[in-house]
Formats: C-alpha cells, sequence, structure tokens
C-alpha cells in the first residue's frame, strides 16, 4: 500500500508505537502527520486528508496491524 510508508514515518516521528492504547486513544494532529512527512514528495505520501481516509479494514495501514490497532 502507498501510505505504509508515510504511516511508517508518522509512527517513529511522533514515537505512537510507545503509547499504551489501552489506556487511552492517541490523539494525532493533521500537523503532526505533515511535519512527519513533509521530505515526501508525492501527494498521497504526504496529504493528511489522503492519508486518513480508510474505508475498509484492508485499506488500513500495515504499521496499524503490525501494532494491533485494527478495530472493528
Amino acid at each position: 500500500m502507498a501510505s505504509d510508508k508515510s504511516w511508517n514515518r508518522i509512527f517513529e516521528y511522533t514515537e505512537m508505537d510507545q503509547h499504551d492504547f489501552d489506556t487511552s486513544p492517541y490523539i494525532l494532529t493533521a500537523e503532526q502527520i505533515k511535519e512527519a512527512c513533509q521530505g515526501f514528495t508525492k501527494t498521497a505520501e504526504k496529504e493528511v486528508r489522503i492519508l486518513c481516509k480508510q474505508d475498509e479494514r484492508k485499506s488500513r495501514p500495515k504499521v496499524f496491524e503490525e501494532n494491533g490497532l485494527l478495530f472493528e
């Protein structure tokens, strides 16, 4: 998936992988996404609205699955 590279970078940049999702949600802002992805050149790799569009479970980034973040 094209957004996997971006979401991996977002997880690293925000240290989201260290957050305990069992105790609280992680608030991720558009500004944090823009900062994390500023080095990418393709629109699909850095545009917040494109990266956050996840209509189906199969369209979620692989890093979500790897970190147990697949919700019903």
